[in-house]
């Protein structure tokens, strides 16, 4: 007798294969959307860098090198450039700390934040007289310097120095920030030591007691970290009539001892890269 030929497959033939496909498909897919992920951010980089040299070659065309545009004009100025991001995310202009413009995405910049410290020790390296002004009256750890006070004169310089140097902290997420002289320090010295501390919430719009996240640096160990610092309240005792307002920690009067809780979330790291992650991580606020 003739063997009778096959001319298909079997339905237990059919579903292996269509088992065995789908389980390549799976396996596939995670690495093929990796790759269309990684030419997208790759795209958006490079749209964000043509931005970024664009944008510096018409600041220096409307200002001859002689300011800065606003943070508004810079955005006004990109918005009618023809660069987009390939997952539709928006283009935002910053400012790196060298003062360039700073396009950021998104979609692609969502763990983005500012290195305060970088910034405040460029304005210092930069302008002498900033430099003796500031460092100078952080005689020592009950000196500090309030981004919050209503009329302190080296918080004035300081922000009159970051606008000058076209830096709108507000656009780069920084609502808060403090500068402290270190115990040691010299009275009078521009060689004195500081911590700064920078936070994304606007402290005058919580209640005191109410504990923020911030990224600490300290110049003297170079080193960075992320925690939590306590809101209180200082008063300036020679004002008429006498101010009180909330910063970073907090005094009773002129005078009075520093009193600064922090929380620390991670060991000192030489770098901002390292501590940015856990910044992002951490609740915005805590009740006390």
């Amino acid at each position: 007798m003739k063997r009778r030929q096959r001319n298909g497959f079997t339905l237990v033939e059919l579903i292996l294969v269509l088992v065995i496909l789908a389980v390549l498909a799976a396996a596939a897919l995670p690495i093929f959307t990796g790759y269309i992920r990684k030419a997208r951010q790759t795209v958006c980089a490079s749209q964000k860098g043509q931005l970024g040299r664009e944008l510096t070659a018409l600041e220096l065309g409307r200002t001859m090198g002689a300011g800065k545009l606003s943070a508004a004009e810079l955005q006004t100025l990109a918005a009618g450039l023809d660069y987009r991001c390939p997952q539709g995310g928006a283009y935002t202009v910053a400012r790196d700390p060298d003062g360039s413009p700073l396009p950021l995405c998104s979609e692609h910049d969502t763990e983005y934040h500012y290195d305060m410290s970088d910034l405040i020790s460029g304005l210092l390296d930069k302008d002498k007289d900033l430099k003796q002004s500031v460092l100078s009256f952080l005689a020592d750890q009950n000196s500090k310097i309030d981004s919050t006070s209503p009329s302190g004169s080296r918080t004035q310089q300081v922000e009159a120095a970051l606008k000058a140097a076209g830096h709108d902290l507000a656009s780069n997420g920084i609502q808060s920030w403090m500068l402290q002289g270190h115990a040691g320090n010299r009275a009078g010295s521009s060689s004195n030591h500081y911590t700064l501390y920078w936070s994304t919430v606007d402290i005058t719009k919580v209640t005191v007691g109410t504990w923020v996240r911030v990224v600490r640096y300290n110049s003297q160990t170079r080193q960075y970290t992320a925690g939590y610092v306590q809101v209180g309240a200082t008063t300036m005792s020679d004002a008429k009539p006498p101010a009180t307002y909330n910063t970073l920690g907090g005094k009773a009067s002129n005078g009075s001892p520093v009193i600064l809780n922090f929380r620390q979330e991670n060991e000192p790291a030489d770098t901002y890269q390292e501590v940015a992650g856990i910044f992002a991580s951490l609740q915005e606020t805590l009740e006390s």
